[in-house]
């Protein structure tokens, strides 16, 4: 087989049914802190970056937590520091003081 047949095999077999808005996502609601991220659950616990992992663009496109209606189309989180209400501040003491 040539090396360009095999790399479009290769590419084709990469392809597949695209992922729904919540696959790879866990439902918050089964931790104990809830929506909070604590350090044994998230390893991005105390970064500031969280766009590296977390694109804005992903943020709350669905409603991924069963049995709990969230108006997604409601929550208006482009910084790092508006996710502080709702899921604490990853260990980020300049963001303690915000977290209700």
């Amino acid at each position: 087989m040539s090396r360009a047949m095999l790399a479009l095999v290769v590419l084709l077999a990469g392809c597949g049914e695209e992922p729904g808005p919540c696959d790879a996502r866990r439902d918050l609601l089964q931790s104990e802190a809830g929506l909070v991220v604590t350090e044994v659950e998230h390893p991005g616990w105390g970064r500031t970056e969280c766009a590296q992992c977390h694109p804005v663009w992903t943020y709350h496109q669905a409603d991924c937590v069963d049995g709990v209606a969230i108006d997604v189309d409601a929550i208006e989180a482009t910084e790092p520091e508006d996710c502080v209400a709702c899921h604490g501040a990853n260990g980020v003491e300049a963001w303690q003081e915000t977290t209700p």
